[in-house]
């Protein structure tokens, strides 16, 4: 898996070799975030079965989600390894995943097949409790998102309170 890819990386480096490590895998994790980005920008129907317990019907669609569910498993764990050579780090990215997790039956389905080969550390990014919770604010009413009412304005933009 991703440890193995990152194991050299992340052995017990020289002094100097653990700055060279975090360069190169700074741009890696970036990537990654980046791709599972891209995924919804460019197929945004997929976005409800990670973010609204949506289930696929079509075993083709399925199948792809649980490749998508596969990547992020992968990107939680090449996290996790970062978090090994850059301990301040360590759960900035459960919640993340943690929401991702429980709001996604493909994911859910996935990492009860796949689980068993990655590290614990993986599944606590995943199923939790996060080693960092973060304070989340409350969802937007209905009205702040409604065009021209709430502080809204016909644009869809925000005002600024004084104005």
């Amino acid at each position: 898996m991703i440890s193995l890819v990152f194991s050299w990386a992340f052995r017990r480096p020289a002094p100097g070799e653990r700055i060279h490590s975090v360069l190169l895998l700074s741009p890696t994790l970036t990537k990654a975030f980046s791709d599972i980005n891209m995924i919804f920008v460019e197929r945004p129907e997929l976005r409800p079965y990670f973010s609204a317990n949506q289930e696929a019907v079509d075993p083709v669609e399925r199948q792809r989600l649980l490749a998508i569910a596969g990547y992020i498993g992968d990107v939680a764990e090449m996290c996790i390894a970062v978090e090994t050579v850059l301990p301040h780090l360590k759960g900035d990215w459960d919640d993340h995943f943690n929401l991702l997790y429980r709001n996604s039956p493909a994911l859910r389905q996935w990492w009860a097949a796949m689980g068993h080969l990655y590290p614990e550390e993986v599944k606590r990014a995943l199923t939790g409790p996060s080693l960092r919770p973060k304070k989340w604010p409350a969802p937007p009413s209905s009205s702040d998102l409604s065009p021209g009412t709430g502080g809204g304005t016909t644009d869809g933009s925000r005002v600024s309170e004084s104005a």
